[in-house]
């Protein structure tokens, strides 16, 4: 159970709380799922009676962000806050499907809408609460989460104050956060491969004991007692069970591919320190430009002979010495993590061979008992840790070639037994369109950041399909097993795209209105400039919609040497244009102001705007 600070509590304490079981109100006549609130648990959670579902109230558990316990630090604030933003008796609308997966509390999870403002963003913009990666919504969706959370942080209000609770202990000490969130290999067969580092960037010895790490979702550990970290120093927490030094103890992989979050917690219940990932914001890097990779991918004879004739080479294009400490390398799932000792000078080249060896100062060996790229065509990315790509070595075959017809015709995305028990109950079919036999050696399927290589001596012969279950079993001519342990496709809305060995792309099915290959339009909108004022709302920037149909702007951003305002729900009509003023004011549906003291707005310079996903659909430079 999540709580947030020290304490914990039985289940049984929630049955009483603001429970009133209510009959259902009148169907929702503005459209989506409707239902009735009959109960308030906490910041998070509620009782729903949804129309015409005929099962009475379930308990319904907000997508995207989880509050504090209402017992904890700011969980009164939280469980009070939602009592404002919703009333027993009041109406919702839902998204989700109210007969899907519960989670080990019996709830189930959806996302709520009062009207037109989503709960859990609303919380999330307050600081009443951590975002909550959800496996089963768009990727967009839960950038939009983590977005509404920075918010919260960069203005330090609600959990993002670390006074909130109490001041102390040690509140002057600094405290920084390294986190390890992508393990070397199957995140499942190397839990240890996960790991969070504290750090004491203070002068003063910090106890430990009784603090606690989480991640954004339920994951808890807390220091034992007589834990001392002494100025300058690390202490690191290992993920899984076993070993020397701080173990979690997890038995599985303790972050998500859909983004996450580690906070440290002292025993009053505020944050301490924490670290989002991967990075969404404010995502230059000074190694950006001054570092080159490329690869050594065929090795001399037999690749499985030669391990060390594949290699990575790392190279300084700067003209100062660079540190590649906390920066990893990543292919298809493997991981190499540099040491505190990786700096690099001014041209100077750093090999990893993928092999074992004994590390010098510029050789390092990546530890691999056999080879790791594909000859034919793969990629080596270079990651900040935070998950910010540095640079990348691609090598497609040259020249590739026509790609065999092999297709999807069938993704099954919801186990009926359910997603995390029965992950044989999600599979896709694949079927060779193609005149002959298509062996399908080196060929993969990829969804989200999870791949499936296809066996060695795996052929699909002309006019057959294979089925590939995403769980584990005996592989056959008709039957594959992916080997996960738990579901990975999206219920709701996905896709999975077919690679060939070359790097060609050779399907891709999408499902729940999700496209495989979303290349959008631009849309047409434009912006015009104002500068010429002598007074702040002298100044404006229009954002005008040069089509006949409404486009919505919800959560675009509009940003100018540093100012920024992020669009409320709002729908801008057909040849209609909305103004951003420099100045201070009231907003409207056409108006709205930055709230500046003086003019801001240069004779030269550009304006941006960025759509809820972050791309860049329009822009103006003048002067």
């Amino acid at each position: 159970m999540k709580a947030f600070g020290s304490f914990s509590i039985s289940l049984a304490v929630f049955a009483g709380v603001l429970v009133a079981v209510l009959p259902a109100g009148p169907a929702d006549s503005s459209g989506g799922a409707g239902g009735t609130i009959t109960g308030i648990v906490d910041g998070d959670t509620l009782w729903i009676d949804v129309d015409g579902d005929g099962q009475g109230p379930i308990e319904v558990r907000l997508n995207g962000v989880n509050t504090p316990e209402w017992y904890a630090c700011m969980g009164s604030e939280a469980t009070a806050r939602m009592g404002e933003l919703v009333k027993v008796g009041g109406r919702v609308k839902l998204k989700g499907d109210p007969h899907g997966p519960r989670d080990q509390f019996g709830r189930v999870h959806m996302r709520v809408f009062k009207g037109k403002t989503e709960l859990a963003r609303k919380l999330l913009k307050e600081g009443l609460g951590v975002p909550m990666p959800e496996q089963g919504l768009k990727a967009g969706v839960n950038r939009r989460y983590r977005t509404k959370a920075h918010g919260a942080q960069l203005a330090g209000i609600g959990i993002w104050d670390p006074t909130t609770c109490r001041v102390g202990p040690r509140q002057n000490v600094p405290i920084g956060l390294r986190v390890m969130w992508e393990a070397d290999g199957r995140d499942e067969d190397n839990l240890a491969g996960e790991w969070i580092e504290v750090h004491n960037d203070g002068t003063q010895t910090l106890s430990l004991g009784g603090w606690e790490l989480r991640d954004a979702t339920l994951k808890s550990f807390i220091f034992p007692n007589g834990t001392e970290l002494e100025p300058g120093s690390s202490i690191r927490v290992t993920g899984g069970d076993g070993g020397g030094g701080l173990r979690w103890g997890n038995s599985e992989p303790l972050f998500s591919p859909f983004g996450d979050g580690a906070y440290l917690f002292d025993p009053d219940g505020d944050i301490r320190s924490y670290v989002d990932f991967p990075c969404l914001f404010d995502c230059g890097d000074p190694l950006i430009g001054e570092v080159s990779v490329t690869v050594h991918y065929d090795a001399a004879g037999k690749d499985v002979d030669n391990v060390n004739g594949e290699w990575v080479d790392i190279t300084n294009v700067s003209d100062a010495t660079i540190d590649l400490f906390d920066y990893l390398l990543y292919t298809d799932g493997y991981v190499y993590h540099f040491d505190r000792e990786s700096k690099v000078k001014a041209g100077e080249r750093m090999r990893v061979k993928v092999g074992h060896g004994t590390d010098t100062r510029l050789r390092r060996y990546w530890g691999k008992d056999g080879p790791i790229f594909r000859n034919s065509g793969d990629e080596v990315e270079l990651w900040g840790l935070d998950g910010r790509v540095i640079d990348r070595f691609e090598w497609p075959c040259d020249p590739c070639g026509p790609t065999p017809n092999v297709i999807f015709t069938f993704v099954n995305a919801k186990s009926r037994f359910g997603d995390q028990t029965y992950p044989n109950g999600e599979f896709i079919d694949i079927e060779n369109r193609s005149g002959g036999d298509v062996a399908l050696s080196g060929w993969s399927v990829k969804s989200k950041l999870v791949k499936y290589f296809f066996p060695g001596s795996f052929v699909l012969r002309a006019g057959r399909t294979v089925r590939l279950f995403v769980g584990s079993g005996t592989d056959s001519s008709d039957s594959l097993y992916w080997g996960r342990t738990s579901g990975i496709l999206r219920n709701t809305d996905g896709s999975v795209s077919l690679w060939t060995p070359l790097g060609d792309k050779a399907d891709c099915y999408g499902w729940g209105g999700a496209r495989c290959q979303p290349a959008p339009d631009p849309l047409p909108l434009s912006i015009s400039v104002d500068y010429t004022g002598s007074s702040p709302n002298d100044e404006s920037f229009g954002v005008r919609n040069d089509s006949s149909g409404p486009i919505d702007l919800e959560d675009f951003k509009l940003v100018y040497r540093g100012w920024v305002l992020e669009f409320p729900p709002l729908v801008l009509e057909g040849k209609k244009t909305v103004t951003v003023f420099a100045g201070s004011g009231a907003d409207t549906a056409s108006e709205f102001y930055w709230g500046s003291t003086s003019t801001i707005i240069l004779s030269q310079g550009e304006v941006l705007l960025y759509d809820a996903d972050g791309a860049v659909v329009a822009s103006l430079t003048w002067g």
